[in-house]
């Protein structure tokens, strides 16, 4: 039997390189880690006490609510971008919008 025999195979490694790139973009498009986990939450036991801390960055107090409904905390707000006057922004990486997290 001579290799002439045998059906050709088209694999292009670089073709299907491209198709799981496609496929992994289309999958994880609009998931961002720091939305999901937005903020970040610390909590711990003490001996009688339980403790939560939350780190909110341009938060005031006024924009948070936290809500304790039987043994679940909530924590919600708003994060608003801090509004300057004559500046022309390159990059800004803080999150802003509406979060909500419970614990």
């Amino acid at each position: 039997m001579a290799l002439s025999d045998f059906p050709q195979l088209s694999f292009d490694p670089l073709l299907e390189r491209r198709r799981m790139q496609s496929e992994m973009n289309r999958v994880f498009s609009g998931y961002t880690p720091s939305a999901r986990d937005f903020p970040p939450i610390y909590n711990w036991l003490g001996e009688n006490s339980v403790g939560v801390t939350s780190e909110l960055p341009g938060v005031t107090t006024s924009d948070v609510a936290i809500n304790l409904q039987e043994d679940v905390l909530s924590l919600e707000g708003a994060g608003r971008p801090k509004r300057e006057q004559d500046v022309d922004w390159q990059r800004r990486e803080r999150a802003y919008g509406t979060f909500a997290r419970a614990v």
